[in-house]
């Protein structure tokens, strides 16, 4: 309390929403309520962190650790392997859209050029 009343109180640390850790974090949908879910590290008996995601929204939905839905979702990418006729499309598409290396400003492009 002395610190706050003195002026030498820490700078309060900002709350951070897209951690590294969590990446898939408000992308994946709770299978009950269809709400995107939030994830967080919940600390176990011996102290060790495990991260879940989980459904805030009602107790009893979506609480699976990250480790299970990571691996899942790593599965699922690399059964989206695109077929070798569609590879060229989509080689060109980023070629035309891409090579400035600003792909904010490359996908505006793409999507206003209607040729």
């Amino acid at each position: 309390m002395q610190s706050v009343l003195t002026g030498r109180a820490p700078a309060p640390v900002p709350h951070v929403r897209d951690r590294e850790d969590f990446a898939l974090r408000g992308l994946i949908l709770c299978p009950d309520c269809d709400k995107p879910v939030t994830a967080s590290r919940s600390t176990g008996k011996l102290g060790n962190k495990f991260g879940y995601y989980r459904c805030h929204r009602v107790k009893g939905h979506m609480n699976v650790g990250a480790g299970t839905i990571e691996a899942a979702f790593i599965e699922l990418l690399e059964r989206l392997v695109p077929k070798p006729e569609r590879m060229a499309l989509i080689k060109r598409v980023f070629a035309k859209c891409g090579t400035d290396g600003d792909r904010q400003r490359g996908l505006r492009r793409c999507h206003t050029n209607e040729n």
